[in-house]
Formats: C-alpha cells, structure tokens, sequence
C-alpha cells in the first residue's frame, strides 16, 4: 500500500531529522486516511438508505445514541 510505504518512508525521514520532507509524507498520508474514511462514509449512507430497517441500520442508530434502548430504572 502506499499509505504504508510513505508512513515508513515519514518515519525515516523524521529519524534522520529532515522534517521538510517527514511533512510532505505525513501530510500525504492523512490525507489518504481522510479520503478513506470520506470513501467508507459515502459507502455506508448509501447502504442505510437502500436498507432502511437493516440491522447496521439499527447498529448505527445504536452507536449513535447508546442510552436509545435503555430505560430509566427510577
């Protein structure tokens, strides 16, 4: 993967204290990480409209609001 060549590649870099270039790999880095994650949000908003009743529906209105399904003891 690329992503974990240039971390490698940033963390040599960062070793051999050339900090210009260790920036240039981290910044390409996270950037690849938040286009992965913008990717897998895009994937799982498409999912929950096609299947509105699904269970990673239900999952993620759960993760969401954890208290949802509890009710007060009191």
């Amino acid at each position: 993967m690329a992503i974990n060549r240039t971390m490698e590649s940033g963390i040599t870099f960062l070793e051999q204290r050339n900090i210009p270039q260790a920036s240039v790999d981290e910044q390409y880095v996270m950037t690849g990480a938040n286009n992965l994650a913008l990717m897998l949000n895009e994937v799982l908003q498409q999912l929950m409209q096609h299947r509105p009743n699904s269970k990673i529906r239900k999952g993620m209105d759960h993760a969401v609001n954890p208290e949802a399904n509890h009710q007060e003891k009191w």
